[in-house]
């Protein structure tokens, strides 16, 4: 069998997140003092919901154990900006021969772009899914 680069890509972004879809490395200790005023912050959901403007139906992600305003401002985040996946209408029944993503990471207050970087390639480069090669940019 070959392995489907398409399937792996996406499989090796799933290790890079939580069960919420948040970024699940690289997360930072805040201090108590911190914690406890960010829960005063009017970060309410409806205040959220329209910042950014989420659709009907959808909620924002739970708090866990951290505020809002923690999760905003003292949390490094990951967004997907695009892959090289086909897009609607472009799609054939035939395996690719590479996959990649462009990813955008928030830094928290502190990190270092290098110290990110080495977290992802502990996570993305062992044991990479079906084989595949993996290179981070």
């Amino acid at each position: 069998m070959t392995p489907d680069v398409s399937t792996a890509l996406v499989k090796m972004l799933a290790r890079l997140v939580d069960e919420d879809g948040r970024l699940a490395i690289k997360r930072q200790d805040v201090p108590e003092a911190w914690k406890k005023s960010s829960a005063d912050v009017p970060l309410t959901t409806d205040v959220i919901r329209k910042g950014s403007h989420i659709q009907k139906g959808v909620s924002p992600l739970p708090e866990r154990d951290r505020s809002a305003a923690e999760w905003i401002w003292r949390q490094p985040a990951l967004s997907i900006l695009s892959t090289t996946l086909p897009r609607f209408g472009d799609e054939k029944n035939a395996l690719r021969t590479k996959a990649s993503a462009v990813l955008s990471i928030r830094l928290a207050p502190g990190q270092t772009r290098q110290e990110m970087k080495e977290a992802l390639e502990e996570v993305l480069l062992p044991k990479p899914v079906g084989g595949v090669l993996v290179e981070l940019r």
